[in-house]
């Protein structure tokens, strides 16, 4: 049986899902003061202890695969802080809509990061573009960095809402984040896509691991293409049904 769209997206290793211990991970950062405090919220302690509570073992971005190198010498970068420092991205994981409307919000100086692996824009993007993509797994303890912020939906989107904090996001929007391959005609299609955004800069020291999400310009069997994304248990296995999330919502 033959999958006959025009491009399919094929994980080509698995990413590992394990949980940190985050407070610990994070004292010893401060320790070998690659961090300081005057880097950290307020409540730092109280967003860590959530991640393990709403079972949150990483965050997620998506690039393409010409940024690898950059990504893995310099770090992740926001459009305005990379304009700033002379560094030239040549292609970004969104597309010019997404940026025009993330930019609209006044959000162009925050990385996008994801809480799914199977991101809708993601697959967008690789068709689009025709390229493979690399999905990074970043270190959640991003999350109790000064001035990140979460929405509850994808921050490009008109309908989305800003949450102060990884307590407050609330509990449908994060089981939403952990299905799987959610239809645009689901009501959690919007909040599959909740984000968690970073001010400036992700130095590469917190990006834990990275897989490279492959673009296929013509049909594959399906018996024999491993799924899309899933977890480290899923590594090696085939799919005899492949679905391929929609688009993202921009509207």
């Amino acid at each position: 049986m033959e999958y006959t769209s025009d491009s399919y997206i094929q994980r080509t290793a698995p990413l590992l899902l394990v949980i940190r211990p985050h407070t610990e991970r994070l004292q010893a950062l401060l320790n070998a003061k690659l961090i300081t405090e005057a880097d950290l919220k307020t409540n730092w302690k109280e967003e860590l202890d959530n991640l393990p509570l709403k079972g949150i073992p990483w965050l997620y971005h998506f690039s393409p695969k010409c940024n690898l190198t950059s990504i893995l010498t310099h770090g992740l970068m926001s459009r305005a802080y990379a304009s700033a420092s002379g560094i030239t991205i040549s292609q970004y994981g969104g597309n010019q809509i997404s940026h025009d409307q993330s930019d609209s919000f006044g959000y162009t100086d925050f990385i996008h990061l994801c809480f799914c692996q199977d991101h809708p824009m993601m697959f967008r993007v690789a068709q689009e573009t025709k390229q493979n993509l690399v999905l990074f797994a970043i270190d959640p303890i991003v999350i109790a960095f000064k001035g990140t912020q979460l929405t509850d939906q994808n921050a490009a989107s008109n309908a989305h809402q800003t949450i102060s904090s990884l307590g407050s996001m609330p509990s449908e929007v994060i089981e939403a984040t952990k299905q799987r391959y959610v239809s645009r005609s689901s009501g959690i299609f919007g909040y599959h896509q909740a984000e968690v955004m970073v001010k400036q800069y992700i130095p590469p020291f917190l990006i834990a691991d990275y897989m490279e999400v492959k673009y296929f310009a013509t049909p594959v069997s399906i018996s024999s293409v491993p799924s899309a994304v899933g977890d480290a248990s899923a590594a090696g296995a085939t799919s005899t049904e492949t679905k391929q999330p929609e688009d993202a919502d921009k509207s």
